[in-house]
């Protein structure tokens, strides 16, 4: 890193990359073409993710894989965002976000600057995007609740359910069970997930947060249940995927029913101590109400208060 700062600062490139040596050709990976082998050489290519017969080539032209670390002064990324979207300050960015597209900035920069250098990197490399690079770091076949056999081969698990799982004769796979779904793929194809996972539209079963996680337990036809685990010394109201109108019950599992989606309810540490009492609360548009009526809410002192 200390490198790279160097090369910045001596204004030779306007980016600077972190080249790796490629060990086979991948699709997942973009590419840079050195103008020579020095360690660090001036680019000639930039190209993101290629197909695998133009991987193939640029590996034969001595290409190295995009290692994702970038370096540039400051400066030249403001002027780059000016002169793409427009931008001018902090306030006209945030109102602005909305308008852009969604591209990474290999894509949307690095592939269109002409002054760009690579600085070649000899030290152990990993990219961890897929599930078949993952597992290759793994330092054991199974986490979770997990039984493998002996007739399983290179097969890897991933589990983060409170459920056994057992694989018997599998090979070449990887199978990862979270609340948000289970994935059972042959390890070559685990790359190329993201289109299908792109076309499901699953609320958020699990999500950890500052202030603990919650847990998406069952899914009713009249009803939701969150289980809400809080960290020591959680002080802040807790934002949570519900709905106005669902009620609450026990032991800090809160059952909702079904009201408009897409709203925010808040939970305080109080009110997670008065569910522990069984009292119930329902949510309100703006806030947390109690049964004596739906106009009042339960602050983080556990004040009742007009809403």
């Amino acid at each position: 890193m200390t490198h790279l700062d160097k090369l910045i600062q001596s204004d030779q490139a306007n980016l600077t990359c972190l080249g790796i040596e490629p060990t086979y050709p991948s699709e997942k990976y973009g590419y840079l073409i050195p103008k020579d082998r020095s360690p660090v050489s001036p680019v000639l290519t930039f190209k993101e993710k290629p197909d695998l017969e133009t991987a193939q080539k640029y590996i034969a032209e001595g290409a190295l894989w995009n290692g994702g670390i970038f370096a540039f002064r400051l400066g030249w990324l403001l002027k780059k965002a000016s002169d793409m979207i427009g931008f001018s300050d902090y306030t006209t960015l945030y109102d602005r976000y909305s308008e852009i597209d969604p591209i990474s900035f290999d894509y949307a920069v690095g592939e269109k600057e002409a002054h760009i250098q690579v600085l070649r990197f000899n030290g152990i490399w990993k990219d961890l995007g897929t599930w078949n690079t993952l597992t290759e770091a793994m330092p054991e076949q199974a986490i979770g609740r997990v039984t493998l056999n002996t007739t399983c081969k290179n097969t890897h698990v991933v589990s983060d359910l409170d459920l056994p799982i057992l694989c018997m004769g599998l090979t070449d796979l990887v199978v990862a069970a979270s609340p948000d779904g289970i994935l059972v793929s042959d390890k070559s194809e685990s790359s190329y997930i993201k289109p299908y996972v792109d076309q499901m539209t699953d609320e958020v079963r699990y999500a950890e947060k500052s202030w603990g996680s919650f847990r998406v337990i069952d899914i009713g036809d009249e009803s939701l249940t969150i289980k809400v685990t809080l960290n020591p010394r959680t002080q802040n109201a807790l934002p949570l995927p519900c709905a106005p109108g669902r009620n609450l019950d026990g032991d800090c599992r809160e059952r909702y029913c079904h009201g408009r989606r897409g709203t925010y309810g808040t939970v305080s540490r109080q009110l997670c101590q008065n569910v522990r009492r069984t009292e119930a609360y329902r949510f309100c548009e703006n806030g947390i109400a109690t049964d004596r009526g739906p106009d009042r809410r339960i602050d983080q002192q556990g004040r009742q208060d007009r809403l």
